[in-house]
């Protein structure tokens, strides 16, 4: 996958906006359904139905995030970093940017060939 600077700034971005749906909705989950037994409910993205479907979805997408930051810096980075450049992208401007007001827009995202691999 040759990415240029720019589409690795928006695969990134774009990531970054589901890492976060997951963690909501694991949150959300935890509160909740703690200490119960359950199936994982289906969300109204079947992007994020997708990903829920493979082991530890979130630190598979923290991985991608620190590894494309790595490609945009050509320099290995230790992953204590994720949160740095977490801290760097404000979630209602991605959202704004790509369009997504509830989950099923998430579909709308360009990360299927990324999924492809994963």
């Amino acid at each position: 996958m040759d990415l240029t600077g720019e589409e690795i700034e928006i695969l990134q971005e774009q990531i970054i906006i589901v890492y976060k749906a997951i963690i909501r909705n694991n949150s959300y989950q935890s509160v909740f359904y703690k200490g119960i037994a359950f199936k994982q409910p289906e969300t109204g993205s079947k992007l994020l139905n997708k990903l829920n479907e493979i082991k530890s979805p979130e630190e598979v997408l923290k991985k991608c995030i620190v590894e494309l930051e790595e490609i945009k810096e050509n320099k290995k980075l230790e992953e204590k970093v994720f949160y740095e450049i977490i801290k760097k992208h404000d979630l209602e401007e991605l959202n704004e940017k790509y369009g997504i007001k509830r989950p099923e827009d998430l579909d709308k995202l360009d990360i299927n060939e990324l999924l492809g691999l994963i």
